[in-house]
């Protein structure tokens, strides 16, 4: 499947990130990644932990099911 237009949007968005990072740390050649806050990383781990929970938890009741 080929979107076409996104990349363009995408293209653009990381020459921003780029020169973001380069203003903040101009002697650099390297591109360094962003760091990820705390935060944020607790965030999306929650969402992991609970998306296996619910995994986890559907293939028990499905296991009960069979057994019972």
């Amino acid at each position: 499947m080929i979107v076409v237009g996104t990349t363009r949007a995408w293209s653009s968005i990381e020459q921003v990130q780029d020169q973001r990072i380069r203003v903040a740390n101009p002697q650099s050649k390297e591109v360094q990644m962003p760091t990820m806050t705390n935060s944020r990383r607790k965030r999306i781990q929650a969402r992991q932990r609970k998306a296996a929970n619910d995994t986890k938890r559907l293939a028990k009741v499905a296991k009960k099911k069979r057994n019972a």
